[in-house]
């Protein structure tokens, strides 16, 4: 009892020194079986860390023209959460506090999250896909083998741990590189034996691969905390003018950034193009600044130029910004 009230205590002088309101904590304890010893562990979580999460942030994954999808490389938004730091290095600490080997480690992290219990998302939110964030899993206390997945991530990550994501048919579990694993299973991927992990199930062996999927090809994804930038709408407008005028011209966009961290140093070029049958002639050609998008910030930004636009009937368009893949784009107008 004395552990359980220092780690709580601990919890909400960590949420006081980072400037987070306590007066509406959510208190949690666990108890599970690690090894033939009983685990335990406390936290406390603000319900506005909750509400943010439940309220505020996206619970599917998304393409970057905002189509939703389910993808394993997109889960990184939910893995690597900035605003959930605080509560997963507290949750490793406490999981891990007595061990002394990196096998150790693992074992005391995943039979954690083995010992939530397994709900599908139609049995505890009555849709077919949501994704939850850690902090969600935690307070629920149930997941389906995304959230599983997701939660134990975050804490491998905490860890400092290799780990890769193996997704399977109708299925997500993880892979971690590791030294003294008692175990001839693996899956290779860069030059290196990465042991499978399952989170659904109790008493899961590290390294043990299931037998329905003994013959399935896995799809190894490397997961690492990249914001994932999202341009959800994009439009071109320009004043009426003469022919041999240049006019005001406005490229309007609706950025989203899923996270996880800031995105910084974004850019936008911008071509204007007058594209006939035998040549093509640039209007006009520029790149432009916009400023950074902090994780899960949703902003519309208007770009305005003076371009010549008589004949002008293609926008073409690349988005830049630090850590984040170029994506292109290209508007047909009228």
């Amino acid at each position: 009892m004395r552990k359980h009230l220092l780690a709580v205590l601990f919890s909400m002088l960590w949420l006081w020194a980072h400037g987070v309101e306590n007066d509406s904590l959510i208190l949690l304890e666990y108890h599970w079986v690690c090894a033939g010893e009983t685990k335990d562990c406390s936290l406390a979580i603000n319900s506005q860390l909750l509400d943010y999460y439940q309220n505020q942030r996206l619970h599917t994954a998304y393409r970057y023209d905002g189509t939703p999808f389910d993808s394993p490389s997109n889960y990184s938004s939910f893995m690597f959460s900035e605003h959930d730091r605080g509560v997963i290095r507290l949750l490793v600490a406490q999981c891990c506090a007595t061990d002394t080997s990196d096998v150790a480690r693992i074992r005391s992290a995943v039979t954690f999250v083995q010992s939530l219990p397994y709900l599908s998302d139609e049995e505890s939110k009555g849709v077919d896909e949501y994704v939850r964030y850690p902090v969600e899993t935690l307070v629920e206390g149930v997941g389906d083998c995304e959230d599983k997945v997701v939660l134990l991530s975050a804490m491998f990550h905490e860890m400092g741990l290799d780990y890769v994501l193996f997704s399977l048919p109708d299925h997500l579990a993880l892979g971690v590189h590791c030294n003294g694993v008692n175990t001839k299973q693996y899956i290779g991927f860069d030059d290196k034996r990465y042991y499978y992990v399952e989170t659904t199930t109790p008493n899961w062996e590290i390294g043990q691969i299931p037998k329905e999927f003994s013959s399935s090809e896995f799809e190894v994804v490397y997961c690492e905390p990249k914001p994932i930038l999202v341009s959800k709408k994009m439009s071109f407008q320009s004043d009426p003018t003469l022919k041999y005028e240049k006019a005001r011209c406005h490229v309007h966009l609706q950025l989203f950034n899923m996270g996880p961290g800031k995105v910084t140093n974004v850019r936008l070029f911008v071509e204007l193009v007058d594209k006939g049958r035998r040549r093509e002639e640039v209007l006009m050609r520029n790149t432009f600044d916009i400023a950074d998008l902090e994780e899960g910030e949703e902003r519309e930004e208007n770009i305005e130029f003076l371009s010549l636009i008589h004949g002008a009937n293609r926008l073409r368009m690349t988005l830049y910004a630090n850590g984040v893949p170029e994506q292109e784009y290209e508007l047909i107008l009228k």
